[in-house]
């Protein structure tokens, strides 16, 4: 499987990139190629479930705390990503890709880049493919 997207299993043109380049090209299919099969979304829904029962340890809960402190004008220290299990549990495949239409565009996203890479280049790679 290649995480509903298209191009993942088939139709990519060539290798995928690394670096910068590979990031974009999977945001950019994340926000424009997902195709979210019903499948799938049963299959993740139980890797996220395992990864919210996993997360109950110190360490996530030093970091909720620190982002009640950092992040405490935005909806994070109050909606956490991963969302809650009973939520997990309601959203159908076809709620999701409604949620995905209604969310997941350019206009709602924010690309942060940390590392070791030449700003204006970065700034125009992002740019050009968003």
């Amino acid at each position: 499987g290649g995480g509903g997207c298209r191009g993942a299993d088939e139709g990519r043109a060539g290798p995928a990139r690394s670096g910068l380049e590979g990031a974009l090209e999977l945001l950019h299919e994340m926000t424009f190629r997902a195709l979210l099969p019903g499948g799938s979304v049963a299959t993740e829904r139980l890797v996220v479930l395992a990864e919210l029962r996993d997360d109950n340890t110190i360490d996530s809960r030093i970091a909720q705390c620190y982002y009640k402190q950092v992040f405490n004008e935005s909806r994070i220290p109050r909606r956490f990503p991963i969302g809650r299990e009973d939520h997990l549990f309601l959203m159908t495949a076809d709620d999701l890709r409604a949620f995905y239409r209604q969310h997941y565009h350019p206009a709602k996203m924010r690309v942060f880049l940390v590392g070791d890479v030449d700003p204006a280049a970065a700034a125009a790679a992002i740019e050009a493919r968003f």
